[in-house]
C-alpha cells in the first residue's frame, strides 16, 4: 500500500458515498459541533481520492458535525483554528489503488471517534465477508478482532428482527442477544420470547435457563477437584454418613445433627461451584459424577 499523504480539506470539498457509512446512529452532533467550532477538528478523517473526487473513508461524524458548524455560519466569515477554517479538516489520503474491500477494513480498524453499533459492525463484517469472499478466520485476522467477535455480530444479522431491534436499542446486552441465538439454534419464534423475556425479566433469564450447568475448562478442573475431596470425605473411615445410599436432603439433616465438618467442609464448595452455573446442589454432585464417571443420578 503507498503511504498516505495527509493535506487540509474544506468539509465541501469531500463527498459521502452512498452505502459506504453503515452507521444508524451518528450520536451527538451537536455537541461535537460545539467542540469543532471552539477547537477546530484535530484528528484526521480518511478519504479516497480517485477520479478527481475525495470520497470518504472515515471520520462521517466529523464531516457532519463540521457542515453542521458550517451552517451555523452561513452568510457569515468561518472563524480560523490553527489558520485553518474551523469547517476544514485534516485529511489522509488513501491511494486510488485501495478496494472497497481495504476501504471496509480501514473503516472497521481506524474508528476513532463514536464506536459503532453492533448491529452497523456485523453489517460491514458481512459486506466484508461477501465482497471480500472472506472467512471469519481472516476477516478477524484483517481487523485485529478474535474469531469469535466476527462468528458472534455475523450471527446477529440471522437473528429474529426483534433481537436485532433489540441490540440495536440497547435494550438488550449483545453477549446475551449472542447466547439466545446460539441456545435456539435458528428458532426465532423462540428467539422472540425469549427477547421479550429478558426485556421484562432481566438478564437472569439468560443464566438460569441458557447457560445453566456451564463453566469455563479451567473452572470445570477446579470443581472436579472439589468433587474428589467430596468423595474423599465419603469413604473415610470415621465417616458415618454414606451419601450413595441417601437422598441428599437426609444427608444434610444427618450432617447438621451429628456433624461431619470434612463432609460438611466439602459439600459446601460444591455448592459453592454450582451457584456459579445456576445449578442446585443436587444438580451439580450429579452433573460432577456423570463428567467424571460417565454416570448419571448419584442422588435422586
Amino acid at each position: 500500500m503507498e503511504k498516505e499523504v495527509l493535506v487540509r480539506l474544506d468539509v465541501g470539498d469531500i463527498i459521502i458515498k452512498d452505502g459506504r457509512n453503515k452507521r444508524f446512529d451518528f450520536g451527538e452532533l451537536e455537541e461535537l459541533a460545539d467542540s469543532i467550532e471552539a477547537n477546530g477538528v484535530t484528528e484526521p478523517i480518511k478519504v479516497q481520492y480517485k477520479e478527481g473526487v475525495n470520497s470518504l473513508v472515515n471520520g462521517h461524524r466529523r464531516v457532519a458535525a463540521c457542515k453542521l458548524v458550517k451552517e451555523r455560519y452561513k452568510n457569515k466569515k468561518i472563524p480560523l483554528r490553527h489558520n485553518f477554517p474551523i469547517t476544514s479538516l485534516p485529511s489522509r489520503i488513501l491511494s486510488e489503488n485501495e478496494s472497497e474491500t481495504d476501504i471496509l477494513v480501514h473503516m472497521l480498524v481506524s474508528n476513532d471517534g463514536k464506536p459503532f453499533l453492533p448491529l452497523e459492525e456485523a453489517m460491514m463484517l458481512k459486506q466484508l465477508k461477501e465482497d471480500g469472499n472472506f472467512t471469519a478466520q481472516q476477516i478477524a485476522k484483517r481487523i485485529g478482532k478474535s474469531v469469535s467477535h466476527v462468528s458472534d455480530r455475523l450471527a446477529i444479522l440471522n437473528a429474529d428482527d426483534s433481537v436485532k431491534e433489540a441490540v440495536q436499542a440497547g435494550t438488550v446486552k449483545t453477549s446475551d442477544a449472542v447466547t439466545i441465538i446460539r441456545k435456539t439454534k435458528g428458532d426465532q419464534e423462540k428467539q422472540k420470547e425469549l427477547i421479550k423475556r429478558v426485556q421484562t425479566e432481566g438478564s437472569q433469564v439468560i443464566q438460569k435457563e441458557l447457560l445453566k450447568g456451564r463453566l469455563k475448562q479451567n473452572q470445570w478442573e477446579t470443581a472436579e477437584e472439589i468433587f474428589d475431596e467430596f468423595l474423599a470425605a465419603e469413604i473415610h473411615p470415621d465417616t458415618t454418613i454414606k451419601p450413595t445410599e441417601q437422598k441428599i436432603e437426609t444427608l444434610l439433616v444427618q450432617i447438621q445433627n451429628t456433624p461431619d465438618l470434612d463432609l460438611a467442609f466439602s459439600l459446601g464448595k460444591v455448592a459453592g461451584a454450582g451457584a456459579l452455573t445456576n445449578l442446585n446442589l443436587v444438580e451439580m454432585l450429579n452433573k460432577l459424577n456423570g463428567r467424571m464417571n460417565g454416570i448419571e443420578d448419584l442422588f435422586k
